[in-house]
Order: C-alpha cells, then sequence, then structure tokens
C-alpha cells in the first residue's frame, strides 16, 4: 500500500530482497490474512481484483522494508482483527468462535420447547356420560415435512456446528475453500456481515483520516464489491480529488458512475473516462471503457481505435487479448472497415 501503510515503512540495513525472496515473504505473510471480500479465503490464495491489489501493495512495502509485524498491525488497526485469518479469541471475536455453537444452542432450545408443549398422550378428555363407550380417538395429524425437519436438524446440527467452528476459526487447517465462494453467495452469513462492518469500520477511520487517498479507493472497491454502488461513487469521488491523475482510479470511478446510470457510459462516466486518458493515455481500463462508450453511441471508427489501441499493449497470446481482438472484430463489422487487428 504505497501510502496506505507508509507510516509502517521502516529502512533495513540488510540488502535489497530478491525476487524470490520478495515474492516469498508476500506469499508468506498473505497466508495470515483474510480476503477483505471472499468467503474464508487467505489473501494469498484469492484472485479477487481487492485481493490482488492488496497483495501488490504489501510488496511494495515490503521492499521498501516495512516488517510483516508492523504491516498485520496496522492492517488490524484499520479493519479490525477480522482482517486475521486466524484472528484471536477476544470479545470483538466472539461470533467468529463462538457462533456456531450459539446457533446450536438456540436450536436445541426450540426442540425442547417444541418437545415441552406438545399434548401428552396420556391427556384424554373426560367421557362425557358414565357408562358411554369409549369414543375413538382421533389420530393426531400428520405432519411428514415437520417430523422430518425435527429429525434432520437434531442428525445434522452437531456435525454442522462442528464443521462451521473450524470453518470459521481456522479452515486452512481443515479444508481448502474453491473461489467461487464469494460474496455472490448467501448475502446473509455471519462472515459476510462480519465483512460489511470491517468496511463500514474503514469509512470510519477515513472520516477521521480524510486524506487517505488510497484508504479512500480501497473502500470505494470495497463497496463495488458489495454492490453498494452509491456508497463507492461517493467514495471513488473523494479519492479522485485526493489524486486526480491516476488514470486506473479514474476509470473504475466511471465503471461505478455507469452501474447508476443503467449501465450507459455518457455523461459523468464519459467524464471521467476522458480525464484518465488524458492522464494517461495507455490505461488499459480506460481504453477499454472509452471504446465501449463509443460503440454505445454508434461510433464504431472510434471503438476500432481505441480497441486497436488496447490490443497493442497487451500480450499477443493472453486471454484479454482474445477478448479485446473480439470486440474489435465485431466493432469491424459494423463499421464495414478491413483494417488489420495489429
Amino acid at each position: 500500500m504505497a501510502c496506505l501503510l507508509s507510516a509502517l515503512a521502516w529502512q533495513a540495513a540488510a540488502a535489497p530482497l530478491s525476487d524470490a525472496e520478495l515474492d516469498a515473504r508476500v506469499h508468506a505473510l498473505s497466508q495470515q490474512l483474510r480476503c477483505l471480500v471472499c468467503q474464508n479465503q487467505t489473501l494469498a490464495d484469492s484472485n479477487a481484483e481487492l485481493a490482488v491489489d492488496l497483495r501488490r501493495q504489501i510488496r511494495a512495502q515490503l521492499a521498501q522494508g516495512a516488517s510483516d509485524t508492523a504491516i498485520k498491525d496496522y492492517l488490524v488497526q484499520r479493519y479490525g482483527d477480522f482482517v486475521l485469518y486466524d484472528p484471536p479469541f477476544k470479545p470483538s471475536t466472539w461470533l467468529l468462535w463462538l457462533g456456531p455453537f450459539v446457533l446450536l444452542a438456540v436450536v436445541a432450545g426450540w426442540l425442547w420447547r417444541r418437545r415441552k408443549h406438545r399434548p401428552s398422550l396420556s391427556a384424554r378428555p373426560p367421557n362425557a356420560a358414565a357408562g358411554r363407550k369409549p369414543a375413538v380417538e382421533e389420530p393426531a395429524p400428520y405432519h411428514p415435512r415437520s417430523k422430518w425437519t425435527t429429525a434432520t436438524l437434531c442428525v445434522m446440527l452437531p456435525p454442522a456446528a462442528a464443521m462451521l467452528y473450524l470453518h470459521l476459526g481456522n479452515p486452512a487447517a481443515v479444508m481448502q475453500v474453491d473461489d467461487a465462494h464469494s460474496l455472490s453467495g448467501d448475502a446473509h452469513t455471519p462472515e459476510i456481515a462480519q465483512i460489511e462492518a470491517m468496511v463500514d469500520q474503514l469509512a470510519r477511520r477515513l472520516q477521521a483520516q480524510p486524506q487517505d487517498a488510497d484508504g479512500w479507493a480501497m473502500l470505494a472497491r470495497s463497496y463495488t464489491v458489495l454492490e453498494r454502488f452509491d456508497d463507492a461513487a461517493a467514495a471513488y469521488a473523494r479519492a479522485v480529488a485526493l489524486a486526480p491523475d491516476v488514470a486506473a482510479l479514474r476509470a473504475d470511478y466511471a465503471d461505478v458512475l455507469a452501474s447508476l446510470n443503467g449501465g450507459s457510459l455518457e455523461g459523468a462516466a464519459m467524464e471521467q473516462i476522458r480525464t484518465a486518458l488524458a492522464a494517461d493515455p495507455d490505461d488499459p481500463k480506460s481504453l477499454a471503457l472509452a471504446a465501449s462508450a463509443a460503440a454505445e453511441r454508434g461510433d464504431a471508427r472510434s471503438a476500432i481505435d481505441y480497441w486497436q489501441h488496447l490490443y497493442r499493449l497487451l500480450p499477443p497470446d493472453s486471454q484479454t487479448a482474445a477478448r479485446v481482438a473480439a470486440n474489435l472484430a465485431a466493432a469491424r463489422q459494423t463499421s464495414g472497415s478491413s483494417t488489420s487487428s495489429k
């Protein structure tokens, strides 16, 4: 975090680390940190954009001499203990450690109350008249779904609670979580609530430290992943005001503005794209957005120019280059152009 962690940097007297040594330190430290926008993934294991960005910034600070402990301490101060993949057991992390057992206790109590209030088989109404033949007792209505629900809860909850404990406490020692476990899943899990609380904590800190451009950018990206686009736009506005010449930041801002504009890049989003390209004509995302905006308004010629520019910046055998080539071909088909892609 070039600016985000600058307060932590201290200059080491030893010789600079080699790339291999630096990569190893980044990986080792990232294994101890939690991906901010994933469900139960370490920072090292996640391919989320925010995780990649955070690893890049941690690498820069390690190269400048920041210690692992200093970086972790600062991240805990900023995001809370939840950013640690194996958080300490204390009041602020009780939900992580004890939540599954509390859930089990609540459900067990519900089952006990349900059983307690079930009518007793011996509680039969008295006969209306002496000598009358006892009435045939009607069987209680059968509710198979209710029975199966109770049985399933009794059988499944203990192991589920234990697995959830391991899952939230220290999942690295028990299981590997697939990259597909992202925020697109259940938005009401305890972990997502923790992530949102962490993001809100960052927002509160930035109110006290409003000049932290990297902090505002991180907050904006977090809001974007959570699909809180109004909040993301406000955070990007603060970040752009503090770092007006960072083209990639303006491109991300334009993307969020388009989301708030029904997907259209016209208007405020296009203003950010133009400013971004003025600051850096080779910024990849700005070029891609400019090409998409040109196609949106029917300017196929400009779309071709932007796609060609972007294509020349990319490794020709990359997946991104293949997608850009497909967009370029579509733009040419629209305009009838036969210009080479190279």
